[in-house]
Formats: C-alpha cells, structure tokens, sequence
C-alpha cells in the first residue's frame, strides 16, 4: 500500500503540472492571440498603406493628367517648330481637303488651242535626288527648333474651314490650296530673308505668291471659273471665249535692289482633272504629248470603257501641263507647277532646250503615310510634304532669272521656229511613237545624265540699275474696252497674245521648221554661272534723267539748262547755248530708234512686265544726243486713250515741267510710212503682248507714298498735293484718278507733279459762234440745208478720235442703224486733223447740238439717221475696225 505522503506529493505534483500545462496553454494562447493582434495590425498597416499607394497613385496619375492638358493646351495656343508646323500642314490642313462628286464636278477640257507643248515629257530626278533636300535644309538650318509658326489651334480652324467645302473646281482648289499650301510656305520662308547670307546666296529678299497679274493680251481679266465649269447647283457647259493667256498665279521675287521679277507660274487644276490613278505613268512617259496629239488627230477611238478612261485621263493630263508649259515659255520663266488639291505637278524648262518639260509628282498622301497620331511619322518624311517640297521648289526657282526684253524677244522667235501648238504634231512623231525604241533626242539630254534643272539660260537678261517708278501706270484698273482702237488694229486671236506673237513670223512655213537638236549646260548647285548669249544683251539706258528745264527748253525751242546732267550731249558741234535738235526731229528720231531697236537703250521700268490699265513705264535713252527720259508704252487697242491723255497734256502746256511732266509726243513702234517691217515688231511683255504706241515725257519723280516712307523731304506734301491739284483744276481739268501712286514728287521743282490723265476729263466750253449757228439750224429744220443723201457732218468731224467719255445713247440702239461706206485713208486723215482742231477749240457742245438735233428728225426711208452715222462713226468708228459698211 502507498504511503499516503508520496500519494499526496505526486498528486501535487501533477496538480503542478498540470496548472502548469494550463498556464502554458493559457500563455500559448495569449500568444496566438496576440499573434492574431499582430497579423491584424499588419493586415490594416497593409491595407492604410495599400490605402495611401492609391491615393498617391491617383494624385499623380491626376497631376499627370492636368500636366498633359496643360501641355496640350499649351502646344496647342503656342508656336510651333518648322517640324510641328509641317506636321499640323499635312494632317491638320491638307488631308481635310473632301473632293465633290464627279457628277457634281466641273466638266469639260482645260482650252489649250494654240498654245505651245513640249515634245519630250521627263522625270525631274534632280529634284527629287537632291534639289529638295538641299534647299529644304537652307529652311531648317535656318529655322532649326525656334518657335515661329502657327499654334496648332489655328491650324486645326483653318482645317475646319478646309472640311466645310467640297472641292469641284479650280476656284475650290484654290481656295484651298491659298489655305494648305501657298500661305504656310510663304511662311516658312519669311525667316529666311531676315539673314544676310541667305539673301546674298538666293539674291532676293523676299518671295510672295501673286493672282493679280493683269492681263496684256485681253480686256478683262476673266474669271476661274470661265475657263472650268461651275460645280454644284450650276448649268455645265464648256466655255466658248478665247484661251486664258495669262497663269493663275506666280511666284514674284524681290532683288536685293526692290525691283521685282517673276519666279514661276502656277494654274490650278480640279483634282479629278489630274486623275491620281493614272497620274504617275501618265508623267512617266516620255512620248505623252505625241500620243495624245496623234489621238487627237485620229479618227479611231478605242470603244473599251478602262482603256478610254485612260486615255482620257492622260488627255487631260496632257492639257493641264501644256497650259503651264505654254505660261513658262511666254513668261520667260524655268519653273512652273500645277496645284491639282491631291496632287503637285513640279514643273521645269531648260531654256535652251525648250521642246522637253520635266515634271515631278508629287503626292502628298503616297509620300508621307501614316497617320495624324504620330506613329508612322519620322523626321525623313517631314521632306516629302506638300508645303515642304513647294517650299524647295521656290528656293530652286530663285537660281534661275525671268527672260525679259531681248532676251525675251529672242526666246518668243525661238520658241516660234522650235516649237508646236497644240493640235499641231512635230515631225517624226508618227514614227517615234511606233517605234519600239525611243528616238530621243541625243544621250547627253537623257534624263538620267542631266534634265537641265541646274541650268541656268544663256539667254540672260540685263541687270537692273535704275530705280523702279511708281507703279501708277500699271495699276489693275478698270477696262476700257475696245475704245481707243485704231485702222491698224487687229481682232485678238483666239489665245490672246499668240496673235502678237505669231505676227512676227506670219511668214514662215510651220512645215518647213525641223526639230533641233539641242546640246544642255548645267551649272553648280550654288547657281553662280551664268553664260550670256551673244547679241541679246542690249544697252540700257544708263544717264540720268535729263531735267524739266531741259525738256521744256527743247519743247519750246529755248536755251538748254545747264543744270541737266546731260547737258554737254545735247549741244551742237559748234556749242552754243541751243538745242542740236528740235521737239519734232526728237520725236522723228526716237521713233526710228524704237522700231530700229525697242530694246536698245530703253527699258521696262517694271521689271517682269506687270501691265495696268493702259501702260507700262519705260525709261529711255536718244543716242547720240544723251536726252533721258520715260516714254508711257500701251497696247494698240488703247491708242485712244494715250491720245487722249495728250490732248489733256496740250490743254494744260502752261503747267508743264511744273505741274505736269513736260509731254514730249506720241510715236509708234510697228511698221512706219516708207519704213521697211521691224524685226521686233514692238517692245514685247511678260506673255507675249507687244507695245506698238508710247508716249513720250520728261521724268516726273518718286511716288509721294514712296517719298514720305523715306523722310527724305521736310515739306508739307498734303500742301503741295493740294496747290498741285488746285493748279489743274483751274485749268478746268478734273483728273479723274487722283490719288498717291499718280502724284509724284519732283525734287528739281520742288513740288508734286500729277501723271495719267487717261481718264481724264476737259472742260466743255460754250463757244458763242457755235451756239448760234446750232440755232439757226434747228431754225432751217435741217443740218445746213444739206441734202440728206450726203455723208453726215460726222464723216468730216471724225469724231472717233475724241474721247469724251461716255455717250448719252447706247450702244444696243446705234446697232440698229445702217453703216456708211468707209472714207479713203487720206480723206479720214483730214477728218481727223479737223477733229483734233475742233476738239482743242472747244466744239463739244455744238456737236452735241447736231446730235440732238439728229435724234429728234428721225429716221430716214432706209432707215438709216444722222445720229446712227454720227454715233457710229463718233463712239465705234473706222479707227475701232467695227463699222464695215
């Protein structure tokens, strides 16, 4: 049996224990559950800061984002890089361009009848090669990262604006391209001509793109839309007036002297009219032109609807770059394009080797890609933008000068004797065209080995060195019409100044012209060469102008001045102190000189030809008598009006050398009584119009614009102005066109002298004698008992030589009256000597009388009436060429 004692001590024992056991588990569990406690803080010290990681996490996704609108904001309404700018131009601009529907689209072919084409159609590979490149990177190193151009936002507006409309026509695609293409590279350029060795290397300090160009060669200047059919809501029908003589547009440069002259021509094209699908073959075969001229001219046609549209396509190709073409080589300019919306056709002459034209496509979509969010976009493509190659193309065209006088003329009879208007095939082109190889002109002419871009014509025109005059007579002003004519005007030809040009070669046989093989010169890519043509430069005037005195004292058969810097010229052998000459011999002589020689010494003031309302300025030089002076040039159709204008001058011969320049008479540069026919035929302009007539006078001075620019004179202008335009008005001479390009300042007199009196109007005097015998007359009831069988009073007056503005009777009812059989040549030269005389004294108001008197007896019984003649003869007339009998 146990003893109790050890009993009690193990029960103890295990008591121990076991409050032991409990106690650990008590403490393991207190353990565990501080454990739980611990992993339950962890947890919610994960979770707070889990917590925070997300709101931090969103606050700066939050800061990014506002930090990403700020900067798009930002880069939005900010100026842009020459790289970003491009961007925005071709995805922001030129891709909203949406094209009509073609049966919504203008409709016919661009007219081309007479113009010149090309025989060769090439590659402009150069262009491409390097051309571009090059002068793209003159605009980036210039450029480089500076913030210059439009912000994005207004790229984005005038894209908008560009998205509205459909394009359908040219006057849509122009509207367009002015916005995508012509304004943002006339901006990217503008940085360039703030640096000197830019303006040194491309001799220019500014190019700008022009649409108002007057035409020469027609009475108005038209509209687009004449020449390419309405679009949307409109009647289409083809356009049956005479083919546009002059471009859409042009690229005008301004020296480094301020003178201006062309850089290229441009027209614009619907953008279905230069078919994209056919476009890149089409100015990829060389024999484009002969072909489609030996379709044309064939009386099979192909009846398969996907051959015919090409063909067509290529038609049309054809005569949109022949139209360009014909521009370039009237023009005298090497480069020309085609804006066609979805397409540039880049274009280039080398002027010694006119019958080739080499093209370069350019399509913006196909050149670049990509998308506007900037994927596929890398710094190469920026390049091949439409803004970018145009903007290289204008660099390129500054390397090469615009023919004008001689060297115009001579290229105008080259380009005569070389080439073909359309319609018309070159020889030989039957058998190239059938011919497997190309029977192309010699290797060195080859595309590959040269296309003649860097070519710089032997035909070079005379430098600059007198200042430009005020561009007065040349203004885009209103048109005259058809007054002013005379009996040796001639109906304009259907192409408007091809009648010019083709007059002077009336006598040679187109069949007898053989094509010419022509040997190319090229250039260093910085342009520096330059070879001259012998016997094209003609001397320019280089004296200065002689001065009012001088030319009044040769008017008025007076002493010379001895202020005038050509004074030792203009005396005898012997000396003396009187003229060599007088003002008729004066006149005698400088018209031999023009129509011996228009281009030696005298020249267009205006440099690339830009006509106004009736004249172009030129200054001129009398050999061997040294006189210096500017003669006021006009087409034949505005012989009125030039005469007219010196009739103004005669009425205010008090006033001249102060007032008025010193009016010196009118001479003619055509064919001359007893003379033999001119080799020039007239001093020709810019597009093939000639200058028959000028008007001779002293230099009256600078613009006053031009002279308050330059600060140069300290006296009240708007004084002088005023006592100048005072002076006339008391001779009772309203001018009719006051304004500052026709008032200029003479330093010599010190005042303002008022030019172009074209519109002009004189006082209408009532002369006392004429008065009562108009009303003795109306008394006889009859024309002074004049048998009205006879010739009317207005055969003897010759009325159609006084420009008295308009007419109270219009011209649809003097349509109605018979015409009388046209006088003799010598009997219309004393009515217009006894015009002229009536004119200067003062007889407006007694032919008016007879002319109301005329009106109010009626018609005879053939139907025929005083007024009828009178009006016919008096508005129309011989000299107009549109009364026949």
């Amino acid at each position: 049996m146990a003893d109790p004692e050890e009993t009690l001590w193990l029960r103890q024992q295990l008591d121990q224990a076991r409050a032991r056991e409990k106690e650990a588990r008590a403490r393991e569990k207190e353990a565990r559950a501080r454990e739980k406690e611990a992993r339950a803080r962890e947890k919610e010290a994960r979770a707070r800061e889990k917590e925070a990681r997300a709101r931090e996490e969103a606050e700066r996704r939050e800061e990014e984002e506002a930090k990403a609108r700020e900067q798009a904001e930002r880069r939005k309404n900010q100026k842009t890089t020459l790289e970003e700018y491009l961007h925005n131009c071709h995805f922001r601009l030129y891709k909203q361009l949406r094209l009509a529907d073609t049966s919504k689209s203008s409709t016919g072919f661009t007219k081309v009848e007479g113009k010149y084409y090309p025989k060769w159609l090439r590659p402009w590979t150069s262009f491409m090669n390097t051309q571009r490149q090059y002068h793209f990177d003159a605009i980036g190193k210039v450029c480089g990262n500076r913030r210059l151009f439009h912000q994005e936002s207004t790229t984005e507006d005038l894209g908008a604006m560009i998205h509205r409309r459909r394009a359908g026509d040219e006057n849509a695609i122009a509207y367009f391209e002015e916005l995508a293409v012509e304004d943002p590279v006339w901006a990217i350029l503008r940085p360039l001509w703030e640096e000197e060795e830019i303006r040194k290397e491309y001799r220019c300090i500014e190019l700008g793109f022009s649409h108002n160009m007057r035409d020469s060669t027609q009475p108005s200047d038209g509209d687009l839309a004449r020449e390419e059919e309405p679009s949307e809501g409109h009647e289409r029908r083809r356009w049956t007036g005479p083919n546009k003589t002059k471009p859409n547009g042009t690229g005008v440069r301004t020296h480094l002297g301020g003178d201006e002259s062309l850089a290229f021509v441009y027209d614009y094209k619907a953008a279905h009219k230069v078919a994209l699908e056919y476009l890149k073959p089409a100015v990829a075969n060389e024999k484009l032109f002969m072909e489609v001229i030996e379709r044309a001219n064939s009386s099979t046609s192909r009846s398969d609807a996907e051959p015919r549209a090409q063909e067509k396509a290529e038609e049309q190709i054809a005569m949109a770059l022949t139209q360009v073409f014909d521009h370039m080589v009237r023009y005298g300019v090497a480069y020309g394009y085609i804006p066609a919306g979805k397409s540039l056709l880049l274009l280039h002459i080398d002027q010694s080797n006119p019958q080739t034209l080499y093209c370069h496509p350019c399509v913006p979509d196909e050149d670049v890609g990509g998308s506007s969010d900037g994927g596929d976009w890398t710094d190469d493509k920026v390049s091949y933008t439409a803004v970018a190659q145009l903007a290289s193309f204008c660099l390129l065209s500054l390397r090469s000068q615009a023919l004008r006088g001689a060297s115009l003329d001579a290229a105008s009879r080259e380009a005569e004797a070389t080439l073909r208007k359309w319609s018309e095939p070159y020889d030989g082109a039957a058998r190239l065209i059938g011919a497997e190889d190309t029977d192309s002109p010699p290797s060195e002419l080859s595309s590959e080995a040269t296309d003649g871009s860097e070519f710089i014509s032997h035909v070079v025109p005379a430098d600059r060195k007198v200042k430009l005059r005020s561009r007065s007579s040349c203004r885009a002003a209103m048109d005259f019409g058809k007054d002013g004519k005379d009996d040796n005007d001639d109906d304009d030809d259907d192409d408007g100044s091809d009648g010019d040009l083709s007059r002077s070669r009336a006598g040679t046989d187109a069949n007898k012209r053989k094509d010419r093989s022509w040997s190319s010169s090229s250039e260093n890519e910085g342009g520096d060469k330059e070879e001259e043509k012998s016997g094209i430069s003609e001397p320019a005037p280089t004296r200065q102008y002689c001065t009012q005195a001088c030319l009044l004292g040769l008017k008025r058969g007076q002493n010379l001045d001895d202020n005038c810097p050509n004074v030792l010229s203009h005396r005898t052998a012997k000396g003396g102190s009187r003229h060599a000459i007088d003002l008729n011999e004066f006149a005698r002589l400088v018209g031999e000189q023009l129509r011996q020689n228009p281009y030696q010494h005298c020249e267009a003031l205006d440099g690339w030809g830009k006509v106004g309302a009736i004249g172009v300025l030129f200054k001129l030089q009398l050999a061997p008598y040294g006189y210096t002076f500017v003669g006021k040039g006009s087409l034949p159709r505005h012989l009125g009006l030039l005469q007219h204008e010196g009739h103004v001058y005669a009425w205010l011969d008090k006033l001249q050398g102060e007032v008025v320049p010193v009016h010196l008479g009118l001479v003619r540069l055509d064919k001359h009584q007893g003379e033999a026919v001119p080799v020039h035929q007239g001093y020709i302009l810019p597009g093939g119009a000639r200058i028959l007539c000028m008007m001779l006078m002293s230099w009256g001075g600078e613009t006053v614009d031009t002279v308050m620019a330059g600060g140069a004179v300290t006296i009240d202008l708007q004084a002088e102005i005023r006592r100048s335009s005072q002076d006339v008005w008391a001779k009772g001479v309203d001018h009719g066109d006051e304004r500052d390009a026709n008032r200029l300042w003479n330093d010599e007199r010190r005042r303002v002298m008022l030019v172009d009196f074209e519109r002009a109007t004189l006082p209408r005097l009532k002369h006392k004698q004429l008065s009562k015998v108009s009303k003795k007359r109306k008394r006889q009831g009859d024309l002074g008992g004049h048998d009205r069988k006879r010739f009317p009073l207005g055969h003897s007056l010759g009325l159609a030589i006084m420009p008295r503005g308009p007419h109270p009777y219009d011209r649809q009812s003097m349509s109605q009256y018979h015409a009388p059989n046209p006088p003799s040549p010598r009997l219309l030269a004393i009515h217009h000597a006894i015009a002229h005389i009536l004119y200067l004294s003062a007889a407006g108001d007694y032919i008016d009388d007879i002319l109301r008197d005329a009106e109010e007896r009626g018609a005879r019984e053939d139907g025929s009436t005083e007024l009828g003649h009178l009006a016919r003869l008096g508005l129309h007339g011989w000299s107009t060429g549109e009364v026949r009998g």
